[in-house]
């Protein structure tokens, strides 16, 4: 769906919500637009009405790839989507009135970024979504025989709320026939339920290799 689309639908949604009450009788978890500001990621800020704040990744070498947020009228979290192109999200999460999680829809292993590495290396960054989130038992495989098992995660400088570990492969080898599966689990810091996440990842044709290694 068009992120300008997607945008129309997520306001209404917001104005809604506002309007009934959810019941449920998990604590209160707001992620405010004031913590998000104190993040170090550039970012830019659109008032979209009195009511509704969006707030997306400035994201340096990138053509699209963006976190997008919306913010209700008391500054309070209520969608936060990632958009790797114009066309459609790859995660996104729905929050109702208290900050509860309502809704989540696609992936929260977001994107794949490669880069030049040393000595005929191509280095591979992968960038999970991190809010109220706790990531263990990470495992990648490949068909190529590949295993990685990060030992940590890292704040990512490309984008807020998003955690990131790196590892390098030899460039003698062809990316386009190369495919990723990945697995872990992630409990929710604010409910403490734990569920996996699995995601298969094509590299054929899509993966420009970058000049420089970063996180």
């Amino acid at each position: 769906m068009n992120i300008f689309k997607w945008t129309i639908i997520a306001y209404s949604l917001i104005c809604l919500l506002s309007l009934s009450c959810i019941s449920g009788n998990e604590k209160e978890c707001h992620y405010t637009y004031d913590q998000l500001m104190k993040d170090s990621i550039p970012l830019n800020v659109t008032a979209l009405s009195d009511t509704v704040i969006e707030v997306r990744d400035k994201v340096k070498d990138s053509s699209f790839s963006t976190g997008l947020y919306l913010f209700d009228g008391k500054k309070n979290l209520r969608f936060y989507g990632f958009f790797p192109n114009n066309d459609e999200f790859k995660y996104s999460e729905e929050y109702d009135e208290k900050g509860r999680l309502i809704k989540s829809e696609g992936n929260p292993l977001v994107e794949y970024r490669l880069f030049k590495g040393k000595k005929d290396s191509v280095v591979f960054s992968v960038f999970l979504f991190s809010l109220n989130k706790k990531y263990e038992g990470i495992e990648l495989t490949s068909n190529m025989n590949d295993t990685i098992r990060p030992k940590y995660l890292f704040k990512s400088d490309f984008y807020s709320n998003v955690k990131c570990f790196a590892f390098a492969l030899s460039n003698q080898r062809n990316f386009d026939s190369l495919i990723f599966y990945a697995h872990g689990s992630v409990t929710n810091l604010c409910t403490g339920l734990n569920s996996d996440f699995n995601d298969t990842t094509y590299f054929k044709g899509g993966y420009k290799i970058s000049g420089n290694v970063s996180n």
